[in-house]
């Protein structure tokens, strides 16, 4: 290879690894009124709405810290509500793959949730891939969470997924769009938060 053609592909690289880092993935505040979800368990369901609250900062290149709020409430006035609060530190790796930037990211997560009175804590693992298009302007990304929550008398398992959607309207402002299903259970039995719409805006820093 010529010493011009082995510039290219170094610059071409070096051009690559730039623009995958300078991707802005997670500085961003998220805010979401949830527009539809039902919670069951056993022949009780009921339909809920509430609201998202969501912040991630970037530490670095590779490292973020993000926080989230979730709060469900009964449709019918039920004065009973899910708070789950999150907290955790995490890091991502994006790639750039064509005219796709792809930011595959994991982080460990402090939880603490209260549900009628009762409240739990614990730990979560949270894995995730998103996904930008059209330079930027159209996102979509999915994210699986696992952990155990436990208060005095209950140890229960967390288990969640996530997909959402985002469109970029202006300059620092985007769409989101995001459908979410979280289980709680231990042993057969389970609570069952599914089919959770969230519509919302996100701010990037």
């Amino acid at each position: 290879m010529s010493a011009a053609g082995a510039a290219a592909v170094i610059s071409l690289g070096m051009s690559g690894s730039a623009m995958a880092q300078g991707e802005n993935f997670h500085d961003y505040f998220w805010a979401a009124l949830v527009v539809s979800g039902e919670v069951s368990e056993g022949t009780f369901s009921e339909d809920l709405d509430g609201f998202i609250l969501e912040s991630s900062v970037g530490l670095g290149d590779y490292a973020f810290f993000r926080a989230r709020v979730d709060n469900y409430q009964f449709d019918d006035g039920i004065d009973i509500a899910l708070d789950m609060q999150e907290l955790g530190i995490g890091g991502h790796y994006p790639v750039v793959a064509g005219p796709v930037t792809l930011s595959p990211w994991g982080a460990l997560s402090y939880e603490r949730h209260s549900f009628g009175g009762e409240v739990f804590d614990g730990y979560s693992i949270n894995l995730g891939l998103r996904a930008r298009f059209l330079d930027g302007d159209l996102e979509a990304g999915l994210r699986l969470k696992t952990g155990e929550i436990s208060d005095d008398d209950f140890d229960l398992d967390l288990d969640a997924w996530e997909l959402m959607i985002a469109y970029r309207v202006i300059e620092k402002l985007d769409i989101v769009l995001n459908y979410n299903n979280v289980e709680y259970s231990e042993g057969s039995d389970s609570i069952d938060f599914d089919d959770i719409v969230g519509l919302g805006v996100r701010f990037r820093y």
